[in-house]
C-alpha cells in the first residue's frame, strides 16, 4: 500500500507522495511512501496553496509519523521542523492547541473588521 508504485512525483515536494488529508484545526497530513522524505519549503508551499490557514503539517512515511512542520508564533512567526514522535513536537503541538483557542477564539488569522 505504501510503495512508490502508487505514488505521484512532486517537483515542489521533491519526492513521491500518496495523499494529503485535511484536519479541522488547520492541520494537514501528508502521506509518503516508504523511503521518501519531502522538502520542508515544498510542503509548506503546497499546503498554503490547498488551504487558507495552515498551522502544521504532519508527514507520515510508510504509514508511520515522521516529521511535524509547525508554524511557531512570536514577533516573527516561522516554520520549524520536529521529529513527529519527539517530546518537543508533542509539547509544541499541545501548546499550539492552547494558543489557538486563546487567540481569536480559535480562528487564527480571522478578521476583526465588521
Amino acid at each position: 500500500m505504501y510503495g512508490v508504485g502508487s505514488a505521484a512525483w512532486s517537483k515542489d515536494l521533491q519526492c513521491y507522495w500518496l495523499s494529503w488529508e485535511a484536519h479541522n484545526d488547520h492541520r494537514l497530513r501528508l502521506n509518503l511512501p516508504r523511503g521518501q522524505c519531502c522538502s520542508m519549503a515544498g510542503a509548506i508551499k503546497v499546503a498554503k496553496a490547498m488551504a487558507q490557514i495552515i498551522t502544521s503539517i504532519d508527514t507520515y512515511v510508510g504509514g508511520k509519523p515522521d516529521t511535524l512542520y509547525l508554524l511557531v508564533w512570536g514577533p516573527r512567526p516561522k516554520w520549524r521542523a520536529f521529529d513527529a514522535e519527539s517530546a518537543e513536537a508533542q509539547q509544541r503541538r499541545a501548546a499550539w492547541a492552547e494558543d489557538e483557542l486563546r487567540i481569536n477564539g480559535g480562528m487564527i488569522g480571522a478578521s476583526t473588521d465588521p
